[in-house]
């Protein structure tokens, strides 16, 4: 079998986790501690056995008794003293994980919201849910192990080998050689069972995406009937994962097969040594028992290692994953400045952006006064929603300057940023609760009163009316209870419960009938003469209000004006109008 390289070694594994312990590290010594004292007892009650056998093999009648009750009155206290110790330190050990795994989720989250877009873009949404699910419970299942496995073979290993140590040196030497040559093994197969571990979980995440992107799109699949090639798809994924799985399983048997076989034949050879020191009267018949379970123990923790290998490595892949997430590079935004809730002009000077290696924007310039209404025109790919994004954060210029009254956008952290812009998307996201919660999930603080003026502006009133509980009724994940242009209104009236500066129309009323649209165009323009309106129209008649439409053409302004200014102009914007209009 060719030799795997090793992309995340164990002591790297030490130093992750370690670190995601912070806040718990005093606690996690505690317990761990706690949980090595109860496992060393095992090594005083297995000495007290061999007491009871010395002093019954030397017993003659009528002799006093008080050392053999000595001896079962201590078996006694430190066996039940030893199981509640035990469970006290494990159940310690469990809330630890339990405390460690939230963090992680919360940790990973925070990363992937503040993480730069060219990393979304590149991860699939389903694989990301991947990596935070199974390296958050590979978090808690790592202390588990520790607790259960873990720490046992530890303790049951160094003890053994000092009680050894000072009884007889032949005895350290078996012992050395027999741990030696099961290290050997270990590691041997553990390189290609964490290779395989690895290669399981990216075949995982791999599936999760694909399934995660069927669910998704329910609607499209059984709409273009894509359903079997879906099903072909998601059909060799799992085939896939299954070939791996079942060479780690083969694997996993080979590895505990032999080392189990060798195992056995070391416990006998043990014991052979053991008989022959009796006969020659090294030792008594009491201590070859003492010892036999000593040597036990031993053997015992490198059956352990064999046993748990595999959970070992699974958890350690599921960390590596996870630590993917976690180490993304994000900004620190603490020392950054607050976006200006009284700015008065924001600037694009010569801003240009790529995107995929393909320029989109070049040397664009555009000012934005406060309270102004900007339409943006031009054809699909243009370059109007790269401009949204720069301008929310999304992106960063590639070169040229986005400037805040003088000052770069750049200075300014994402959280402030987003706070005085609100954007409507066309396809506006609705969460898994009740309408109500929806609007409300934009503010830090509660205000009914800002929501109900949003629900009013956003024409959502009737639809309201209509559902069984109003306002707390649920509508579902992604909204499927509601329509296109039902989900279209629940976003414009998120957007104006934020109670931002300025808010960005993205093409967010195309699913609207012209009625609808019209009058909460009317009331945008009324109720809200103080905030400053982007708007990517879907239908260009809805930029007569605005104070300027700028027509973008290949990343570069090729026109600007009012609607009425442009109209006579009669070139680009014109001529997409009357398009419109025929249709």
């Amino acid at each position: 079998m060719k030799k795997k390289k090793v992309i995340y070694p164990w002591k790297q594994y030490f130093i992750d986790y370690w670190y995601l312990l912070e806040g718990n590290k005093p606690k996690f010594i505690f317990f761990a501690i706690l949980r090595s004292i109860s496992q060393f007892i095992f090594f005083v009650i297995a000495y007290l056995f061999g007491k009871i056998i010395d002093f019954l093999t030397v017993y003659s009648t009528g002799a006093p008794l008080t050392n053999l009750y000595i001896y079962i009155g201590l078996i006694g206290f430190f066996g039940g003293f030893t199981v509640w110790l035990r469970m006290f330190s494990k159940k310690g050990l469990k809330v630890i994980g339990a405390q460690t795994r939230r963090k992680v989720r919360l940790l990973a989250l925070n990363k992937l919201v503040l993480a730069d877009m060219d990393w979304h873009e590149k991860e699939n949404t389903g694989s990301k849910i991947q990596k935070i699910n199974t390296g958050s419970d590979s978090v808690y299942e790592s202390i588990q192990i520790f607790s259960n496995a873990g720490l046992s073979m530890l303790i049951d290993f160094v003890s053994s080998m000092i009680i050894f140590f000072f009884i007889d040196w032949r005895y350290l030497l078996f012992s050395l050689i027999f741990v030696t040559i099961s290290l050997i093994g270990e590691s041997y197969f553990n390189k290609r069972l964490d290779y395989s571990a690895t290669q399981l979980n990216k075949a995982r995440e791999k599936l999760s995406g694909k399934i995660h992107e069927s669910a998704s799109n329910i609607p499209s699949v059984k709409s273009l009937g894509m359903g079997h090639s879906i099903h072909k798809k998601t059909e060799s994924g799992e085939d896939e994962y299954y070939k791996i799985w079942e060479e780690r399983l083969n694997l996993h048997n080979l590895h505990f097969k032999t080392l189990k076989t060798f195992s056995a034949i070391v416990i006998a050879l043990f014991v052979l040594m053991l008989s022959f020191d009796v006969i020659n009267g090294l030792i008594s018949l009491g201590s070859i028992y003492v010892f036999y379970n000593y040597f036990e123990k031993l053997k015992g923790s490198m059956g352990t290692l064999t046993n748990n290998s595999p959970r070992f490595i699974s958890v350690k892949s599921g960390l590596h994953r996870l630590m993917i997430i976690l180490r993304l590079s994000t900004r620190d935004e603490s020392k950054l400045k607050s976006f200006p809730k009284e700015w008065k002009q924001i600037e694009f000077r010569n801003v240009s952006f790529k995107y995929k290696n393909k320029e989109v924007l070049k040397n664009f310039n555009l000012k934005i006064i406060r309270n102004s209404r900007i339409g943006l025109v031009g054809m699909s790919g243009s370059g109007k929603s790269t401009i949204i994004k720069l301008l929310i954060g999304l992106y960063k210029p590639s070169n040229g300057k986005i400037l805040v009254d003088g000052v770069n956008m750049k200075k300014f952290s994402s959280d402030s940023i987003i706070n005085e812009i609100s954007v409507v998307l066309q396809d506006s996201e609705v969460f898994n609760m009740s309408l109500y919660d929806n609007l409300a999930l934009v503010q830090k603080i509660r205000d009914d009163k800002l929501i109900n003026k949003a629900i009013q502006i956003s024409e959502l009133k009737p639809i309201i009316k209509k559902l069984p509980k109003g306002a707390d009724t649920p509508i579902g994940e992604k909204g499927y209870q509601m329509s296109g242009g039902e989900r279209q209104r629940l976003g414009i009236a998120r957007a104006l419960s934020k109670d931002s500066s300025m808010i960005i129309f993205d093409e967010s009323t195309s699913a609207l009938d012209s009625k609808t649209e019209k009058r909460i165009q009317n009331s945008l323009n009324t109720k809200l003469k103080n905030k400053t309106m982007i708007i990517i129209a879907h239908r260009l008649s809805t930029l007569k209000n605005a104070n300027r439409v700028i027509v973008i053409k290949r990343g570069k302004i090729v026109e600007s004006g009012t609607f009425d200014e442009l109209i006579k102009l009669k070139k680009n914007f014109y001529k997409l109008y009357k398009l419109q209009m025929k249709k």
